[in-house]
């Protein structure tokens, strides 16, 4: 489980930057996964790059404290304002459920910049 900040084109070599960590995943459990992706600004208020952090917990378990987070500059991998959020199962069956997607507030935004 974890982030992945990840650019393919064409025939071009695969860029990525990645965070993970094992997590035991067990077969007929609902988890609840929370992301975030946000640009980070440097002192002029121009982009500097980006933020993404996760959260990952089986459903009725207490939210975890600690998010798994990720940093990448402006342009890399990705070019600059190519960014967003994906949700991939890879080698398994998952059900989605339902999916909520919404902007982050400026206060979230702004005290995430300032950290």
């Amino acid at each position: 489980m974890g982030n992945q900040f990840s650019y393919k084109h064409g025939g071009r070599e695969e860029l990525t930057r990645e965070s993970f960590r094992s997590y035991e995943v067990r077969p007929g459990i609902r988890y609840v996964v929370h992301v975030e992706a946000r640009p980070r600004l440097d002192a002029q208020g121009r982009p500097a790059g980006y933020h993404q952090r996760m959260k990952w917990w089986a459903k009725g378990e207490p939210i975890p404290e600690e998010w798994i987070e990720l940093d990448c500059g402006e342009g890399d991998p990705l070019r600059v304002a190519e960014y967003g959020v994906a949700i991939i199962a890879h080698r398994c069956k998952v059900d989605f459920g339902r999916v909520t997607v919404r902007a982050l507030l400026n206060s979230e935004f702004r005290s995430q910049n300032s950290e």
